[in-house]
């Protein structure tokens, strides 16, 4: 359970880190304003976060099999 609660610390670490956002606002005077908020991730990032899930997936599977004997 250990291990777990420092896979999950590392996870909150690396979504922190994370924010490349930019924000632009586009507006006129006889129109309405808007707003557009977009972000990059990289395909390196992506690959990361599947992995960690996998791994905590396989985590909890293991545990609850070995909790079940």
């Amino acid at each position: 359970m250990k291990k777990v609660f420092i896979l999950l610390i590392l996870i909150v670490l690396l979504f922190v880190g994370c924010t490349k956002n930019s924000i632009g606002i586009i507006g006129s005077a006889d129109g309405p304003t808007e707003i557009y908020i977009g972000s990059s991730t990289s395909w390196l990032e992506i690959a990361i976060i599947i992995a960690i899930a996998v791994i905590i997936l396989a985590i909890i599977i293991l545990y609850i099999k070995r909790k079940k004997r």
